[in-house]
């Protein structure tokens, strides 16, 4: 298989990322959209629980707090022993992660709607298959993760 395959993920990872960002309203950064939008649902997330929804790095993920909390956004709160911390949306952060969800099922459903049912099922495969071979690869060695 040529590199084009890569590069062409590469390309549309990067196009996602510049419409992510411009959303400057509700979020920072495409981290801050996501992670308002797992701190919005049902759940409550502590911090590792999040960093395991949104598969980021540590540093990364602990940026994204920092920048939620200063925000007025976010609290963090005592977890279940000290070395944890419950992360709790305050009114405001409702208000953004409401915004942030809207936002990004307005552009998932934009995107979707190109696509015929088949093709989404399987869209949603080709994802899971190359999840997967990304994390084995990483796991072996052969893929470094980025900042990891």
């Amino acid at each position: 298989m040529s590199l084009q395959f890569v590069a062409d993920i590469h390309r549309v990872a990067t196009l996602l990322t510049s419409v992510l960002e411009r959303e400057k309203q509700i979020g920072a950064s495409a981290g801050d959209l996501f992670a308002l939008s797992a701190l919005g649902e049902p759940r409550q997330y502590d911090v590792a629980g999040l960093q395991v929804r949104l598969g980021v790095a540590p540093s990364t993920l602990s940026s994204i707090l920092n920048r939620l909390e200063k925000r007025g956004l976010l609290r963090r709160q005592p977890g279940r022993d000290r070395r944890t911390s419950d992360l709790v949306l305050t009114p405001d952060g409702h208000q953004a992660a409401e915004s942030a969800r809207t936002f990004l099922e307005s552009l998932e459903d934009r995107m979707v709607g190109e696509l015929s049912y088949g093709q989404v099922i399987a869209f949603t495969e080709v994802i899971e298959v190359l999840e997967k071979a990304l994390r084995a690869g990483s796991r072996k060695g052969t893929v470094r993760t980025v900042g990891a």
